[in-house]
């Protein structure tokens, strides 16, 4: 059975397996390698060219180099494809790629690995961030199956990995790492934090979200960043370079008598990317620290979540039984997640929601220059997160407010 979309599916023999390659990673190889194949036929001279007696002789093995490197490309995205199968019964992982049938493979042995690991990877400017499947070794190392840009569908793979090799799924993919034993109750996830009564904490003066309670249910409204003198610095910067350039380029425009339909053209460029865009960025800044622009509801049934300017505007719901886990993510969890423990599961050793490592004095130091994302959820529709950049203590008190409620027993 193979699944072009990268996803491990179960087949009649008792082994789950997955194939990636094809579908749009073909489509986007296949202008790569009509364009290659058609130079490639001009460097070997199939394909006559007008000019062909003006050319050097090198030109046509660059040429037929360029359209050989172009056609295996384009033929690799079209026709390449990667397996990975899992055999419980004969205690394997292969692993292999080809083109269109398996050519090359890696035989791994299930015994030497102890845990599933789903873990977050962050992207950058190129990238969206993605959550990975992972298998971790008695040795530390990690054996990467399968990644998704899809929390939920990510956590799926993981949780069928996870139940059909029955080891431990480690879910990393927020500060608190969450161990699920695939014999256990599926909520045990939600008994991850030891946790004071809800009743015992006192709300501080200077907290900036509201909260409303009201027939079993509690309604948080939470306002927008700060608004940082700092911020500032988004007009003062552009407006610095404007009149830098702007202060050169004008007795230039003078001097050489430019027509005035160019000066108009400039000037207005100048305006809209030194002046309006950034004032009108730092304004809708301003303006968003004033008001709510998250609205979360929490009750027996399940959540509702409402941002501003959100289409459609009654928000999204979440049911109860679709919440996957909940989560919490403060400055202070973001440094002890770099102290966290990476030595490998022994055998026999029982997996538990160990406290974090004593974190040294030092890197507190840094903790004012860290950012929590707030509280997280964690749903088969996605991941969500509310709150980030509040203080560490409101963000575990919404936390802690959001889950008493959701789980709430009469």
């Amino acid at each position: 059975m193979r699944d072009f979309n990268g996803k491990f599916a179960l087949n009649r023999h008792g082994k789950i397996e997955m194939s990636k390659g094809g579908g749009c990673m073909g489509c986007f190889g296949l202008p790569f390698f009509v364009a290659g194949l058609f130079v490639l036929l001009i460097g070997v001279r199939i394909i006559p060219v007008s000019n062909a007696n003006e050319l050097p002789w090198w030109a046509w093995f660059v040429t037929a180099g360029m359209g050989l490197v172009f056609t295996a490309v384009g033929g690799g995205l079209i026709f390449g494809r990667s397996w990975v199968t899992l055999d419980k019964q004969a205690g394997k992982i292969w692993m292999a790629w080809g083109l269109l049938k398996p050519m090359k493979g890696t035989s791994y042995n299930l015994s030497d690995y102890v845990s599933v690991l789903l873990n977050f990877i962050a992207g950058d400017s190129d990238t969206a961030d993605s959550f990975a499947v992972a298998l971790k070794s008695r040795t530390g190392g990690e054996l990467s199956l399968c990644g998704n840009p899809n929390f939920a569908l990510a956590h799926e793979q993981a949780m069928l990995v996870s139940h059909y090799l029955e080891l431990p799924l480690v879910d990393r993919s927020s500060d608190h790492h969450i161990i699920t034993n695939p014999k256990e109750e599926p909520d045990i996830t939600m008994q991850q934090h030891p946790e004071p009564e809800i009743s015992t904490i006192v709300r501080d003066s200077n907290w900036r979200s509201e909260v409303q309670f009201s027939r079993g249910a509690v309604q948080i409204r939470i306002p927008g960043p700060r608004f940082s003198p700092y911020s500032l610095l988004e007009i003062v910067i552009p407006l610095a370079i404007a009149y830098f350039v702007g202060s050169r380029f004008l007795p230039f425009f003078t001097s050489s008598h430019t027509p005035l339909g160019v000066q108009f053209v400039f000037i207005c460029f100048a305006v809209l990317f030194f002046v309006v865009l950034p004032v009108s960025s730092a304004l809708k800044r301003y303006k968003l620290s004033h008001s709510y622009t998250t609205t979360l509801t929490a009750d027996v049934d399940g959540l509702t979540l409402k941002q501003k300017g959100e289409v459609p505007k009654k928000g999204i719901f979440i049911a109860r039984d679709n919440v996957i886990g909940l989560d919490f993510s403060t400055s202070e969890s973001v440094i002890r997640l770099s102290t966290i423990d990476t030595t490998p599961y022994s055998k026999g050793r029982k997996l538990t929601n160990a406290p974090y490592p004593q974190v040294p004095n030092w890197l507190y130091r840094l903790q004012r220059f860290t950012k929590g994302k707030g509280v997280i959820i964690k749903s088969k529709s996605g991941i969500y997160a509310l709150g980030a950049g509040l203080a560490d203590a409101e963000i575990e008190y919404l936390f802690l407010l959001i889950k008493s409620h959701l789980y709430k027993t009469e």
